[in-house]
């Protein structure tokens, strides 16, 4: 029997932080959470929102030792995204609306949750603007770890990667990222979000190569997948033939090079060929950035 010839295949995407990154795939296969409505009897409806007020401080008591955990690794800024979701598990309209839902229909918590969220979404979608789009993905992420939560479900834990390897996610929740240690992880692909993701908020800050909106990206690439990830042009090759490897790999060495140079001359001043100096000022999500900015010759903030 002859081995199976697998033809190279280009699925496109979104730039969310440049690089190229040539590695076998991982793809973090996030189960769908199916949500089904409870009936309980009136004398159950206390118990049944004192379940969903515990599970809430649970959740954001682990989200915020992730946090701690995060403030002591300099140079991400996984923290600036994650501290917001612990806001979202304080949102009143959220919390409030859940509990009313279970009070008033006498249902489950988990169904009451996810009736919430559905309204929310169904208002959201009006708007077509992006941004809007990715706040609701995050509110959706906060949703979503609450309910696996109370069903008392676990995910794949992404603190043990096999070696390194390129992330393919239908989304990465900073929770998620939170666990990974960055040393085994070339960049990530996910499914959905925009520029302005988390996503790609957390890839660019540890300075890894990500494309998001890369559609079916989980259902076509299998784990151990030899793919290279061209974040310049925002795409994700699989299984690559040999003179593409070739050619990518003395891209990315190109990439590695030119960056290392323009990195050497940061100091330098920023003079035009006539003769006129320019000022370089940085914009910084906080004080963390202070130390990368004046690395790269920032010598301002604005």
């Amino acid at each position: 029997m002859t081995a199976k010839i697998l033809r190279p295949r280009f699925l496109k995407g979104i730039v969310a932080s440049t690089g190229i990154a040539i590695g076998k795939a991982h793809v973090l296969n996030k189960f769908h959470i199916c949500v089904i409505r409870h009936s309980i009897l009136k004398e159950d409806v206390k118990k049944e929102i004192a379940r969903f007020d515990e599970t809430l401080e649970n959740t954001k008591n682990k989200m915020a030792e992730a946090l701690d955990k995060n403030v002591k690794r300099p140079g991400d800024n996984i923290n600036l995204v994650l501290h917001p979701h612990i806001q979202l598990l304080n949102d009143p309209a959220l919390i409030n609306q859940t509990r009313q839902t279970i009070e008033r229909n006498r249902v489950n918590a988990e169904w009451a949750l996810k009736r919430t969220f559905d309204k929310l979404a169904a208002r959201f979608e009006k708007i077509k603007d992006q941004y809007f789009r990715d706040r609701l993905n995050e509110i959706e992420i906060v949703v979503n770890r609450l309910i696996q939560n109370m069903m008392g479900t676990e995910e794949e834990n992404l603190s043990s990667l096999p070696g390194q390897v390129i992330v393919l996610a239908h989304d990465l929740t900073p929770f998620d990222t939170a666990q990974m240690n960055s040393a085994n992880v070339l960049g990530f692909v996910t499914e959905v979000g925009g520029k302005t993701s988390h996503t790609g908020i957390i890839a660019a800050s540890l300075h890894m190569p990500a494309v998001v909106g890369v559609n079916r990206a989980t259902q076509i690439v299998k784990t151990g997948d030899t793919v290279i990830l061209d974040a310049i042009a925002g795409q994700l090759l699989v299984n690559p033939a040999e003179d593409q490897f070739k050619h990518y790999n003395r891209m990315r060495l190109q990439y590695l090079y030119f960056d290392r140079e323009m990195e050497s001359h940061a100091r330098e001043a920023a003079t035009t060929k006539d003769g006129v100096v320019i000022s370089l000022k940085a914009n910084i999500e906080s004080s963390e950035d202070i130390k990368t900015a004046i690395g790269y010759g920032a010598e301002g903030i604005g």
